[in-house]
């Protein structure tokens, strides 16, 4: 007999307030008309974003080919770093 794994959908504010400061990975994500993340199907959650790149790799194999990874924290950038976009 072949297990299903059952995923559970999540906003963002949701897994923010459940996993705060965790790089999380999603299934399917889903976005607004700005193409910003409003949330999507939970797969893991790490304090290391690197480990979530094997599971990645096991979702494509499934087939799964839309995922997203997230930090669900601050991201502190040093005073002596300068970002442009």
């Amino acid at each position: 007999m072949k297990s299903t794994i059952q995923y559970h959908y999540l906003t963002i504010q949701e897994m923010i307030k459940k996993y705060p400061d965790y790089w999380i990975l999603l299934l399917n994500p889903d976005f607004d008309n700005n193409y910003e993340l409003n949330g999507g199907f939970f797969i893991a959650k790490s304090k290391n974003k690197n480990k979530l790149f094997d599971k990645i790799q096991k979702l494509c194999i499934k087939g799964s080919k839309k995922w997203r990874i997230f930090y669900s924290g601050q991201i502190k950038i040093p005073d002596n770093v300068i970002i442009c976009l």
